[in-house]
């Protein structure tokens, strides 16, 4: 069966507003009980529908009730036990056709609140229905922006476990650069684990600032030869420790000053800092 077909078809309506017959009542009733769609909308129509009504609830005039009383009193009672004759009234044609001329009004009038209150209903219906569906497209985007952003920070933790790790390795050594005469204040460390080869730098090295032409540059010094380890970058690349290519067997790290994207061998009389591993 199609729900959303069911739905639309309108019975719905008809059923709070009244205007279905006794079968159709039932079938609305049973589906109710299988479906919980339909149970959800027809308690979303009678909702809508209660709250129309309240909005359009009226109180009689105030002075109703006393010209009734006054009414009935003016009226003569039968006295218990007394007969009384009864009066043959004629029915005024003319008045009779102003009768039914007022019914006949007073049916259009209440057809038309009817209609005026179904459409309002139903109005105010699918405004709730595009609001509760809007609220669903932004929770399912912030569902999904929450779940990017968890992803993002696990892999986030994963890394700090990972380098935490490294850090606490037996292999894993702390080296000091030192500034030479061309830097003497400059300064910076590398950690290198001899067992895995992974070398990490730290992220903020004490160093002078470079003009945008140039660049500074790590090299691993190997069986005396030096071993491009890649460029630092002007702005920090990371976080805690910047990840740098893996080396074996290196005796030594050092720092040039080199043109901006790097040199395939050192600037020696630009050395900045140097240490043994």
């Amino acid at each position: 069966m199609d729900i959303k077909e069911y739905i639309s078809s309108g019975i719905l309506e008809n059923y709070v507003l009244g205007n279905v017959s006794k079968q159709e009542q039932q079938e609305v009733e049973c589906m109710s009980h299988i479906y919980p769609e339909i149970k959800s909308e027809l308690e979303q129509l009678q909702s809508v529908i209660e709250s129309m009504a309240i909005k359009l609830e009226k109180n009689p005039p105030s002075h109703l009730k006393s010209k009734i009383l006054t009414a009935i009193k003016n009226e003569k009672q039968e006295v218990l036990g007394q007969k009384t004759e009864a009066k043959v009234v004629a029915i005024d044609s003319s008045g009779n056709s102003k009768l039914w001329k007022y019914m006949a009004a007073a049916s259009v009038v209440i057809t038309i609140g009817f209609a005026y209150l179904f459409y309002t209903s139903n109005s105010e219906l699918k405004s709730v229905k595009s609001q509760l569906s809007d609220m669903s497209t932004e929770m399912n985007e912030n569902k999904s922006n929450f779940e990017t952003e968890l992803d993002a920070l696990s892999q986030k933790v994963e890394k700090k476990k990972e380098l935490l790790a490294f850090l606490q390795h037996s292999a894993t050594k702390k080296i000091v650069l030192k500034g030479t005469d061309f830097q003497p204040t400059s300064t910076c460390i590398v950690y290198f684990n001899e067992s895995t080869s992974k070398v990490f730098l730290d992220a903020s090295p004490q160093m002078e600032k470079l003009p945008q032409d140039k660049q500074y540059q790590l090299w691993a010094i190997v069986d005396g030869k030096p071993v491009d380890m890649g460029m630092l970058t002007h702005d920090e690349p990371c976080e805690d420790l910047c990840p740098m290519p893996d080396v074996s067997n290196a005796q030594a790290f050092a720092i040039t000053v080199e043109k901006a994207g790097g040199s395939p061998t050192p600037s020696l009389d630009k050395l900045a800092v140097i240490g043994n591993v």
